[in-house]
């Protein structure tokens, strides 16, 4: 995701910050769980948790549950798209 034209903009930035002459030097390192994808995969997973638990503990849902005789179909909870919580 590094690329040429990221770093100039960084050094850019960098130098309009610090005055002149900064230079910057990158050295690739393993991220490990610390990427974007990795962290955007642990979110989509907790916000999906937390659905779930929304539904199980909501008591409306519990009430249509208990009258209608049904249940809550696990895989169709989805969150919110712009929920942020």
């Amino acid at each position: 995701m590094l690329t040429d034209r990221h770093q100039q903009r960084i050094l850019e930035g960098l130098r309009q910050a610090f005055g002149g002459e900064a230079t910057l030097e990158v050295t690739p390192g393993n991220a490990g769980d610390q990427t974007p994808i990795a962290w955007e995969a642990r979110e989509k997973a907790r916000r999906q948790q937390q659905a779930e638990q929304f539904i199980e503990q909501d008591p409306l849902v519990k009430a249509i549950v208990e009258r209608f005789e049904g249940r809550v179909v696990k895989d169709s909870i989805r969150p919110l798209e712009n929920s942020a919580g």
